[in-house]
């Protein structure tokens, strides 16, 4: 049908009244009719009786058009309802496509909400300057060039703001965006959230790529992923894992769980229960390590409950297990190993590996590795090897062996000593004189020459392990054989058939006894001075000791082993020392007191560690080294023995050791005529059976 003036209309129409549209114009109302009447008849006669209302009219705006008959307005100039039903817009040139409920408020005047769309829908609502909704369901664009495409209750509120879809989002920061998910929050100028749920980017130009109830709340910081994650510090990240927080300015955490980077340019890599508080600070990764405050530029590479106290930068620990570097000891290391202490003021120290090492108030000190070493002197060395000491007070000395206690300064202490020049080809033998420095052992002289007459047999010398006739086996230092009339001194390790003999002498052997010339019968050589053994073993524990618990009564922690725990009578030197080493498990609860006794024989008491007060452990490690020196041998009254050490043990808070030393003399009781054991019991204050402790390794040792 031609376009025609609503007074040329037929009374009656053929065909399907919904596939006709008529765009009608306010001037050609017949004289007379009002809009209402005129338009109620017109929207009858094409509907008929089915069907809906298909009439475009001009709305009450100017140059505004509107489906009639649905309930839509379209009172802003230019404006437009096309289609949908309950649909109002007041904004000048405006657009709602169709839809159901739909609203473009203006607040003020119709110029506020300016060129606002509305594609579709229901309930949603359009109010900014040129902003838009898609579609979808109770959604609101408000903010100037705002934007929400689609999805449920989503409010772009921020000038340019954008959300794409989902639920309950709000994009309320200056083009924020927000591209989908459930309940996001971007309200940082320029911020971001790609998706997931309940996430916030309320920091400028702040990053949430998506997840679960992440945060990135500080200007520049960015949330990759992963689960309640917050980044707070300025231009800090979280790649992803879990409840991680990065709140120092450009710190970083890569992912893990409950991690902590709280300084500036703090990083932790990945791991679990990890906290970097020092500037420049790094963590690798493993579990519950920490880098204090103060300790600048310091790095854990990883392991667990591996600490650098406050104010040790430039300080490193490399992996392992309960390792420690304490207060105010800049530039230390400690690569490795399990339970290695450099304790307060050890600045520049280093223990390599090993466990159970100590570094004490000690600088410029290193321990190589092994087991139990201890160093309180600076500028000392201990290679490894087990049980060595070097006390305060002897500055710059070294201990290459084990079980040695250094008793000076700028003096290198060893077990047994080989000296060999390869230049000359030529030995040299050392021996411990009587003030216990190394000193040339005496020549050995062949025997002199008889006067005339029968041939002499060789001179005899004194032999540390003699082998008799030269075998072809193996040889190692110390052993004596003869060979073609004569007595050699094996000086290093000999392979299978590198006998005394040709090429090999002087390199593994050397001539200790020769034949005489004709004679009588020759004197014997001299013997060589060959050092006693100072240290040895006395007890070792096989197997875990009894498991002292739910008692008040005192127990004893020693478990079986080899060797014995008693010294004889009169068998004392004044000098004697002895080492005691403990290592076991406990477990406590947080009212419990430990009483530890040590004696001999008889019940005489040498130290005790008075009554306790234990913090609650749960199956936590304890140690206990205990020092003796006899002073004065006699018997009681006269004798005088003293007695020193250090327990510790670790408590759940903090995963932090508590010490506590030992220091006592007994000049009272004890007794040297008399045969003494050593007994170490414990003593708890209660019954409870929260209250446990092992001992797992023991060791006595005579260390000089």
């Amino acid at each position: 049908m031609p376009n025609l003036p609503i007074s040329q209309l037929p009374l009656a129409l053929s065909g399907q009244p919904e596939s006709l549209m008529v765009i009608v114009n306010y001037d050609v109302i017949p004289s007379g009719e009002t809009n209402s009447i005129y338009f109620s008849a017109l929207t009858q006669q094409f509907s008929g009786d089915s069907g809906s209302p298909a009439v475009i009219i001009l709305g009450d705006g100017n140059n505004s058009s509107v489906r009639c008959g649905v309930g839509n307005t379209a009172s802003g100039n230019y404006s437009a309802v096309l289609g949908g039903s309950g649909n109002t817009t007041n904004a000048r040139m405006s657009f709602i496509g169709g839809g159901n409920r739909n609203v473009i408020q203006s607040p003020t005047n119709e110029c506020c909400s300016l060129a606002a769309t509305i594609g579709g829908g229901s309930f949603n609502t359009s109010s900014g300057y040129v902003s838009f909704v898609g579609g979808g369901y109770c959604n609101t664009s408000n903010g100037q060039g705002s934007v929400v495409v689609g999805g449920c209750c989503n409010s772009s509120t921020g000038n340019d703001s954008f959300v794409g879809g989902g639920f309950g989002n709000t994009a309320s920061g200056a083009t924020s965006f927000i591209g989908g998910g459930f309940r996001n929050i971007s309200s940082g100028e320029i911020s971001f959230i790609g998706g997931g749920y309940c996430n916030t980017a309320s920091g400028d130009v702040s990053f949430v790529g998506g997840g679960y109830c992440n945060t990135a709340n500080s200007g520049g910081s960015v949330v990759g992923g992963g689960y309640r994650n917050i980044s707070s510090g300025y231009n800090s990240f979280v790649g992803a894992g879990f409840c991680n927080i990065a709140s120092g300015s450009t710190s970083f955490i890569g992912g893990g769980q409950y991690n902590n980077a709280t300084e500036c340019f703090s990083t932790i890599g990945g791991g679990c229960f990890n906290t970097a508080s020092g500037y420049v600070s790094f963590i690798g990764g493993g579990q519950n390590n920490r880098i204090c405050s103060g300790s600048t530029h310091s790095t854990i590479g990883g392991g667990c409950v591996n600490t650098i106290c406050s104010n040790s930068s430039y300080s490193t620990i490399g992996g392992g297990c309960y390792n420690d570097i304490r207060n105010n000891s800049n530039k230390s290391t400690i690569s490795g190993g399990y339970y290695n202490k450099i304790k307060d003021g050890s600045s520049i120290s280093t223990i390599g590996g090993g466990r159970y090492n100590y570094i004490i108030s000690a600088s410029d000190a290193t321990i190589g590795g092994g087991y139990g070493n201890v160093i309180r002197s600076s500028n000392s060395t201990i290679g490894g090897g087990y049980c060595n000491t070097i006390s305060s007070g002897f500055t710059h000395s070294n201990i290459i062996g084990s079980n040695v206690t250094a008793n000076r300064a700028c003096t290198t202490f060893v077990n047994d000593l080989s000296v060999c020049s390869f230049n000359s080809s030529s030995g040299c033998s050392v021996c411990v004189g009587s003030d216990g420095l190394l000193v040339v052992a005496p020549a050995i002289t062949n025997g002199t020459s008889g006067t005339s007459g029968s041939s002499g047999s060789s001179g005899i010398s004194a032999l540390w392990n003699f082998l008799g006739v030269y075998q072809v086996q193996i040889h190692n230092i110390g052993d004596v054989v003869t060979f073609d009339g004569q007595t050699w001194y094996c000086i290093q390790y000999a392979p299978s058939g590198a006998g005394p003999f040709g090429g090999y002498i002087d390199v593994y052997w050397t001539l200790i006894a020769a034949s005489g010339t004709s004679g009588s019968s020759g004197t014997s050589g001299s013997s060589p001075v060959l050092p006693p053994s100072i240290s040895y073993g006395l007890f070792a524990q096989t197997g875990d000791s009894a498991t002292v618990s739910a008692t008040t009564v005192e127990t004893s922690v020693i478990g079986p082993g080899v060797g014995t725990l008693s010294v004889p009578a009169n068998s004392f030197s004044v000098g004697d020392s002895f080492l005691a080493s403990f290592d076991g498990v406990l477990s406590c609860i947080n009212t419990a007191t430990i009483h530890i006794h040590i004696r001999t024989t008889g019940g005489v008491l040498l130290i005790d560690t008075g009554v306790i007060d234990l913090d609650t452990s749960t199956s936590r490690p304890w140690l206990l080294n205990l020092y003796f020196t006899i002073r004065q041998i006699g018997g009681a009254t006269v004798a005088s023995i003293s007695s020193g050490g250090l327990f510790s043990y670790l408590k759940d808070s903090g995963l932090t050791y508590e010490g506590y030393p030992l220091s006592e003399i007994n000049n009272t009781t004890f007794d040297t005529t008399i045969i003494n054991t050593i007994e170490v019991n414990v003593q708890w204050n209660t019954n409870n059976a929260g209250n446990q402790i092992f001992s797992r390794n023991f060791t006595l040792t005579k260390i000089y």
